[in-house]
């Protein structure tokens, strides 16, 4: 699905987002301003967080915030894609016949931010761009879905590895 949205799009960005996230009012003009600034950066990563208004959404917040602090670098640029919250030039992903692998149940996020970082391009983190992700679903719901999405990322590793081990050891973060 998000293959073909890619190649129907029409714009010079293309966000992806989430159906159980919602944008900060402010996210889309924020990118707008973010992809003038930085014209030579082809991909985004936004502030993904959770309202918080539950435990899970708290636990979700607390996870989120862990993640993406880090995998952020100094220089600006993050070691994470999630596309909750993602933006990418259109005259990027137009090279590719088919940008996301459609092999991959989970952890197709991951491949795309290996095949960027591979081409020197890390995404720009861009904390003004917030994203809501808002998970409605009992604790014992959220355990188990992280604990599949483990199981059914090993093919997705098994891609990282077939292809020098691109993002498997958080040591290596910063000689990337």
């Amino acid at each position: 699905a998000r293959n073909r949205g890619i190649r129907l799009a029409k714009g010079e960005v293309i966000v992806f987002v989430d159906s159980d996230c919602l944008f900060d009012q402010y996210c889309l003009q924020n990118l707008i301003e973010a992809t003038r600034r930085h014209v030579d950066e082809v991909a985004f990563q936004f502030l993904v967080c959770s309202p918080e208004k539950h435990l899970v959404q708290r636990i979700e917040s607390l996870r989120l915030r862990m993640v993406q602090e880090s995998l952020l670098l100094e220089s600006g640029h993050i070691l994470y894609a999630n596309t909750s919250g993602f933006a990418v030039r259109s005259s990027y992903v137009a090279k590719f016949e088919d940008f996301f692998d459609v092999g991959v149940i989970r952890g197709s996020d991951t491949l795309m931010l290996a095949q960027l970082i591979r081409q020197g391009m890390k995404p720009r983190f861009l904390p003004e761009c917030k994203v809501f992700h808002c998970p409605e679903m009992t604790f014992r719901k959220y355990a188990l879905k992280h604990f599949r999405v483990g199981y059914h990322d090993s093919y997705a590793h098994a891609q990282l590895r077939a292809s020098g081990g691109i993002l498997l050891g958080w040591r290596k973060k910063f000689q990337i």
